[in-house]
């Protein structure tokens, strides 16, 4: 009967394929893609990233989306990496006026290598935005229209400039400036970090700002304030027709 130090050795010795199957790709390639899409009808664009972030910048003229994008991936070898990452590309696909960007591969051949897509895209300002990222911060800048950011782990930053922004982060700090005078509509929300939120001069809106495990704080002149250790309401301005609800689950929020 084998020895218990020998069994231990035995069994080491049948866990190593699984281990080994479960290893990260030692080695990794990077290649980076630039084009131009024509789009004289856009209304909405929509980004997707499994791994990577994204960054959108509006501008005020033009009918076109500028896209950048850094590919990513891994490979058993610097070779297999190399050929990897040819694999790689970057799509686009029309839905009436809503332009999809986001990331292609063989599932099936590169599913375990890690591949990853970080995208910088230029579009007219108008546009209402719609990212998503699983694993990469989001941030958007100069955008007039609707905003939807979600990250499930990375930070966002945005601009927003009379839309409506819905930004959620499962982990990662927030940092939102309401930037255009006017009625503010949304909700921002992190599940684990903080909430910084920076309003202008004449925006309006009715205020809720909440953490469960943190403190809520604010430098603005709030009408009808009603505040606690970790909640406060109140009205920005008349506050109109405007709503925003903030809310952090461990960590704080800072209105100013």
């Amino acid at each position: 009967m084998p020895s218990p130090m020998n069994r231990l050795a035995l069994s080491f010795v049948a866990c190593l394929p699984f281990l080994a199957g479960c290893s990260l790709p030692a080695f990794r390639a990077k290649r980076t893609v630039e084009f131009a899409v024509p789009a004289p009808q856009l209304t909405a664009l929509f980004c997707e990233s499994h791994n990577g972030g994204i960054t959108v910048q509006g501008r005020k003229q033009g009918d076109e989306v500028k896209i950048k994008a850094e590919l990513s991936v891994g490979g058993t070898t610097q070779r297999e990496a190399d050929d990897n990452v040819q694999l790689l590309e970057v799509a686009t696909e029309w839905q009436g006026g809503t332009l999809r960007v986001f990331g292609k591969f063989p599932q099936q051949d590169l599913g375990r290598m890690s591949p990853g897509f970080t995208f910088w895209i230029d579009a007219p300002e108008q546009v209402a935005l719609d990212c998503t990222s699983h694993n990469g911060g989001i941030t958007a800048e100069a955008v007039r229209g609707d905003q939807k950011l979600v990250t499930h782990n990375g930070s966002l930053r945005s601009e927003v400039h009379g839309g409506r922004a819905h930004l959620v982060t499962h982990n990662g700090n927030v940092k939102v400036d309401f930037a255009t005078a006017g009625p503010v509509q949304g909700n921002v929300e992190s599940h684990n970090g903080s909430i910084e939120a920076t309003f202008a001069a004449g925006c309006r809106a009715t205020l809720e700002a909440s953490t469960a495990n943190g403190s809520v704080t604010s430098k603005l002149p709030l009408q009808e304030m009603e505040s606690k250790r970790n909640r406060m309401s109140g009205k920005l301005g008349d506050g109109g027709e405007g709503k925003l609800v903030l809310s952090s689950h461990n960590g704080s929020v800072n209105l100013r």
